[in-house]
């Protein structure tokens, strides 16, 4: 999953003030460099939030992981989705987390639901 833009990002919606972590991993590619980086987070509120920042001029962000994990005590709806330009993109379909559950994305193998562990 690529941003190629500095009007692309990515967001997340909740329906409640569940606690939700999130963690993304990503690489930004220009001509001459490729640099790993990486956010982390917290949401507790029933809000939209936005999880992973624009790329730079000329820099390609290259969407490596995303997981989402509901820490709270209980469900929390989340949407996942790019935003360009102020126009929404679901990524994938709305999805409620109950305790422990997360929503993970892979690059190569796309997203999965995970059970507590």
């Amino acid at each position: 999953m690529l941003l190629t833009n500095t009007t692309h990002i990515i967001q997340v919606t909740t329906s409640t003030s569940q606690s939700l972590d999130y963690t993304v991993s990503y690489v930004d590619i220009t001509t001459t460099t490729y640099t790993p980086g990486s956010v982390q987070g917290n949401i507790a509120a029933a809000t939209t939030t936005t999880i992973l920042a624009a790329p730079a001029a000329s820099t390609q962000r290259d969407i490596k992981q995303i997981t989402l994990t509901n820490v709270g005590g209980s469900n929390n709806a989340v949407t996942l989705v790019t935003d360009i330009s102020g126009t929404e993109y679901r990524l994938f379909p709305l999805q409620t987390l109950a305790t422990g559950e997360s929503l993970d994305y892979h690059d190569g193998v796309g997203f999965a639901k995970h059970a507590p562990t």
